[in-house]
């Protein structure tokens, strides 16, 4: 029986982070950040620059991982950009593409060959999940009391939900639940929003 990992990665505009777990367990076996203008440069293909060095560093340094040859490794990218077809064209880094189909399907590099699945996904999509893992004692409230009405209510009228981040661009997202009370996540592309001023300061901005 092969052994299992999950390939995780987080790419934004200026940093790649990547992850690699064990399926059984929470915690990374090992984490590294990848400056994207230091890997990624004209014509690079994303999975040789960063995914493939990732890969080969992890197996070189954790310690009691499974043979490559032994393992198979499901992947799934966050990134910020519109996913189309499993696969995003980085627009705020030089229009890199990242192909999920691609990288599940490399043949030559010893560790690609062991990516069996790969799957791309907005970044917000898995900020907008994450946030429905969030304890109390890792949420500031902005309206005090907003914690205990939203917990007394999950069950009974759970309501939609809103994450919003500014990185590199700005990355929004919402999440409707059905009527079992289970979330879908919708992603949006705030940088990709056209900007129509309203007032004279406005203008003064766009002209800006």
């Amino acid at each position: 029986m092969p052994t299992i990992y999950l390939l995780t990665g987080d790419i934004g505009g200026t940093n790649s982070r990547m992850g690699l777990y064990d399926v059984s367990s929470d915690e990374p076996l090992c984490v590294k950040y990848y400056r994207n203008q230091d890997y990624l440069k004209p014509g690079a293909v994303y999975e040789l620059a960063i995914i493939a060095p990732f890969l080969k560093m992890a197996w070189e340094t954790v310690d009691n991982i499974a043979p490559i040859e032994d393992s198979v490794i499901v992947g799934c990218l966050a990134c910020a950009g519109a996913v189309r077809y499993n696969s995003v064209v980085m627009t705020n880094i030089g229009d890199q593409l990242i192909d999920g189909n691609a990288i599940a399907n490399h043949s030559t590099d010893t560790y690609l060959k062991s990516v069996k699945v790969c799957k791309i996904i907005n970044d917000f999509v898995a900020q907008g999940y994450g946030c429905l893992t969030l304890k109390k004692e890792e949420v500031e409230e902005l309206t005090p009391g907003s914690w205990k009405m939203m917990e007394e209510n999950k069950e009974s009228d759970p309501g939609p939900k809103v994450c919003i981040g500014a990185g590199t661009g700005l990355g929004e997202c919402f999440l409707a639940p059905d009527s079992d009370g289970e979330y879908t996540c919708f992603p949006s592309e705030g940088g990709h929003v056209e900007f129509n001023p309203r007032t004279e300061v406005e203008i003064k901005l766009r002209e800006y």
